[in-house]
């Protein structure tokens, strides 16, 4: 009578039959390192498989070659500019672009709509520069903060501070 339970050397051939085959004879040293490598090289080889299939479908179909260059292209082109951009401007540029940016799009008057932790990331930096760059441009009256609402007061001099980092 089968209770459904296997032990231990059933699941060990159950495992090598799935990694090896049927034919198991052979397979008595395989250790659990082993199969591991065994699985890996079955993906790798899945995975190459995959690629050259794909790649034989772009060269019967050149539109969608050219689509997925066109794809990678952009988004080569927006990691590209993310790059630039953390490396060669400011906390306070980036934060006074974002400022613009959602005035731009949601009006003079936001809600921040996110934790200055999350505010850090989106921009690139820490919660602590965010907290210190918002209080500064408060300071010289571009902007007012009024719990998680922020009001840019002076766009036009937002854009010349902005203008004159670059």
């Amino acid at each position: 009578m089968d209770s459904g339970v296997r032990t231990a050397n059933e699941t060990d051939a159950a495992i090598m039959r799935v990694v090896v085959g049927e034919d198991t004879r052979n397979c008595l040293s395989l250790t659990a390192e082993r199969i591991q490598l065994l699985c890996r090289d079955r993906i790798f080889r899945a995975v190459i498989h995959l690629a050259e299939c794909f790649r034989s479908f772009c060269l019967q179909h050149p539109e969608v070659a050219l689509k997925v260059l066109k794809v990678v292209g952009a988004r080569l082109r927006r990691l590209v500019a993310i790059i630039e951009e953390l490396s060669f401007t400011t906390v306070r540029h980036r934060l006074i672009s974002w400022i613009l940016c959602q005035a731009h799009t949601e009006g003079s008057t936001f809600a921040l709509g996110t934790s200055y932790q999350d505010l850090a990331a989106q921009i690139g930096t820490v919660r602590e520069l965010v907290s210190r760059n918002l209080a500064r441009l408060q300071a010289q009256g571009f902007i007012a903060i009024n719990g998680s609402e922020l009001s840019v007061l002076d766009a036009a001099g937002l854009e010349a501070e902005q203008a004159s980092m670059v």
